[in-house]
């Protein structure tokens, strides 16, 4: 999220003072502002939110994460990716997200967005949609439970029929990015010979 856009979310600049407890339960940018910031009209945001299974914060307001995230989405769009793909990878991620026990660090409905403002850098550590870093805990041969963030049954994890689970997974959501980076790649140079298209004709 860009500088100018940081005020937008409770963040006090220089001789400001630090927001009241009723802001701060609104210290999340509108709907209406999030739309403007992804330049997209309000049932597009809306479809993806439903297609997703993404929760409406109309009240409370979007945080910086889940705004990031669907400017993410609207970049895998762009290229051309499904809703369907990104719908199944993020439904992927978060089953790895909660072997993590990542969703016990939060009560928000929204858990698995907190970490998507981080920057897009293509950093391999970290997952695509949700962009946890998952650097040592995720691994060729599954998930290090011993990494896990929050409390857990210590039955939950045992026996080979969940290291057979995990690599499952894991084998699964390096299919599905690797379909989602394939449709990328190929719509690179059809969006780069758009772009030189609307260069030429609209130039003047």
């Amino acid at each position: 999220m860009k500088k100018k856009d940081e005020a937008k979310f409770g963040r006090p600049s220089r001789g400001q003072t630090e927001p009241s407890q009723d802001a701060e339960k609104r210290k999340g940018l509108p709907f209406s502002e999030v739309c403007e910031a992804l330049g997209k009209p309000y049932t597009y945001v809306r479809q993806v939110q439903s297609r997703l299974d993404l929760p409406c914060l109309d009240r409370d307001g979007y945080s910086e994460g889940y705004v990031a995230f669907l400017n993410s989405v609207v970049a895998l769009r762009t290229f051309g990716v499904s809703l369907d793909d990104i719908g199944e990878a993020l439904e992927t991620e978060k089953k790895i997200l909660r072997l993590l026990h990542v969703d016990t660090m939060s009560s928000s409905p929204t858990w698995y967005l907190d970490f998507c403002a981080f920057p897009e850098n293509g950093d391999g550590d970290r997952l695509l949609l949700t962009r946890y870093n998952v650097r040592q805990a995720v691994t060729q041969d599954g998930i290090q439970f011993h990494l896990d963030f929050g409390p857990r049954d210590p039955e939950l994890f045992s026996g080979p029929e969940m290291g057979e689970d995990v690599k499952r997974l894991i084998s699964l959501y390096r299919r599905q990015i690797e379909k989602i980076r394939e449709k990328v790649r190929a719509e690179e140079p059809v969006l780069q010979e758009a772009l030189e298209w609307a260069a030429r004709v609209f130039e003047h």
